[in-house]
């Protein structure tokens, strides 16, 4: 505490004569407005808008600063200012704390003490903890069937660790199952983090050294105050934005166009968020005119945008899609567009999915682009399962039944006619996105499922019922209405990839393999 507020005394001293600008510190120009001789503070910042919320609670300033102070210490593990350097090692402390931890939950059912855990173990050990304490109010048929479900949930994740199907837990199959529960709770950490300060600090690296300093720390809160935060006109002297959400501003002479979709209506060949999760396809046409066009592309579903026509009017793309947009990563990308013109925007509290013109979620949607980029879009398209666009005022073509192809395939003496998705192939290399995008082993979804009939990789059951022929990755996205049963014949091994709400059952003892908590 004595070195924090050794630090903090420095700091307040060094600051001392920015405090006292008050009123006159806000008047920062679109270019910025120097703080002091060598930090420049830009005009628009990004802090979580609860954390902002929390300091301004405080209405003395040096208290704020104080506080504001005391959360960049816990970030700044080093002493030495916040870099990714810090994240790292925090990640690296937590992830080995999480291993530990699983590791000894494991080994409380070791009963002999061989370094194994075997499945008759854990049904051992849940049946004496609940004979220990059982159910006082149940009657003997319901605390059997408790008993049953907690023995069931036990041993999905031992059925999933045990990856040679030997009914034990060895101690590597034990090490990789504590390792895969510390990767899965650090993604869920990343996600946490993301709506506090971790999650935008390092855009206050205003001299892009690598490092946030204390002074440019300092620099970006001493800017916020409840009189700053009073004034909501686009041109602000501060402006406040979630993390992830610093799009360029709209310039006088652009067109601010507003596309929405669900999803488009095409699956794609490539993914920019990893083998087990859907992306899509959908064509935008840009007619021929004198404006500039500013373009705000949004879905709920990642898609990748093909742009034709007289693309030299675009003049900046902003690209979100919603689903684990929270994660650091915009899942959506384009062809046919400069990458210096692109840009990526993360979070929900930044610009909300629209699929549909008019009502709640329009008015929402506009609201969020007038925030984030300067003003009101003057053209709003939308559409839920999208075709093509043409820009900027449309029409917006969505997906018939007409566009689905089928696919016949034979099941017995009968030839079965399965809808699918038309497929929109890319070359990765030239897919603008945050993260480069690669192909698909497996297409996802309906796609996916007839590339894998098609290949002879499974057979058609019945309705919704398949039976793997040899080893497989599943298709991204088979979940909800999109789920499938699948049967493993003995001796083919078990497939790769996501089951999501899918069930995949063993021929040989009836039983679920893997996941399949809601599988009967």
């Amino acid at each position: 505490m004595a070195k924090f507020q050794s630090r903090l005394s420095s700091t307040l001293a060094a600051t001392t004569a920015l405090l006292l600008l008050g009123a006159g510190l806000f008047s920062a120009s679109a270019h910025g407005q120097s703080v002091d001789s060598e930090i420049k503070v830009p005009d628009a910042i990004q802090l979580p808008g609860h954390f902002v919320r929390q300091l301004l609670r405080e209405p003395d300033a040096d208290k704020r600063l104080l506080k504001a102070l005391q959360q960049f210490e816990r970030i700044d593990l080093d002493g030495n200012g916040v870099s990714q350097e810090d994240f790292d090692s925090k990640d690296v402390l937590y992830s080995a704390r999480e291993r530990s931890s699983a590791l000894q939950r494991y080994f409380e059912y070791d009963l002999n003490a061989d370094g194994i855990v075997t499945s008759e173990e854990i049904t051992n050990v849940a049946t004496w903890r609940f004979r220990i304490n059982p159910p006082r109010a149940d009657s003997p048929t319901v605390a059997r069937l408790k008993l049953e479900q907690r023995i069931k949930k036990l041993l999905e994740p031992f059925q999933l660790g045990d990856v040679n199907r030997d009914d034990e837990l060895s101690l590597s199959e034990l090490f990789d199952m504590a390792k895969a529960e510390a990767a899965s709770k650090r993604r869920v950490r990343n996600k946490l983090q993301f709506f506090g300060l971790e999650g935008s600090i390092l855009s206050l690296d205003f001299n892009s050294d690598g490092v946030v300093s204390e002074q440019e720390f300092v620099a970006a809160i001493s800017k916020l105050t409840p009189q700053s935060m009073m004034d909501r006109s686009a041109g602000a002297a501060l402006k406040v934005l979630e993390p992830g959400c610093a799009p360029p501003q709209v310039q006088a002479d652009e067109k601010l166009v507003l596309l929405g979709a669900y999803q488009g209506a095409a699956a794609s060949s490539v993914t920019i968020q990893g083998q087990d999760k859907p992306t899509w396809a959908a064509d935008i046409v840009v007619r021929e005119g004198p404006d500039p066009l500013y373009v705000v592309l949004t879905s709920l579903e990642p898609v990748i945008w093909k742009f034709s026509g007289a693309t030299d009017r675009i003049q900046n793309v902003i690209l979100t899609s919603q689903l684990l947009s929270n994660q650091a990563l915009v899942g959506s990308g384009l062809t046919g567009i400069d990458k210096s013109k692109v840009s990526f925007v993360l979070g929900k509290k930044c610009l909300t999915h629209l699929h549909g013109i008019g009502g709640p979620q329009e008015a929402r949607a506009r609201t969020r682009v007038a925030k984030a980029i300067g003003r009101e879009p003057d053209y709003v398209l939308a559409g839920k399962i999208v075709t093509s666009a043409t820009l900027p005022d449309g029409p917006v073509k969505p997906m018939s039944r007409d566009d689905r192809p089928r696919v016949e395939i034979k099941a017995g003496s009968r030839l079965i006619a399965l809808e699918t998705y038309p497929m929109t192939k890319f070359d990765a290399a030239k897919v603008v996105s945050q993260k480069p995008a690669v192909d698909y082993n497996v297409l996802p979804r309906e796609v996916g499922m007839s590339q894998l009939l098609v290949e002879g990789k499974i057979e058609y059951v019945e309705a919704k019922t398949y039976r793997i022929l040899e080893k497989i990755r599943i298709p991204a996205g088979l979940s909800g209405s999109y789920a499938v049963n699948f049967r493993l014949p003995k001796g083919v091994p078990s497939p790769d990839g996501e089951l999501g709400s899918s069930c995949l059952f063993s021929e040989a003892t009836g039983r679920t393999v893997g996941e399949g908590r809601f599988c009967r």
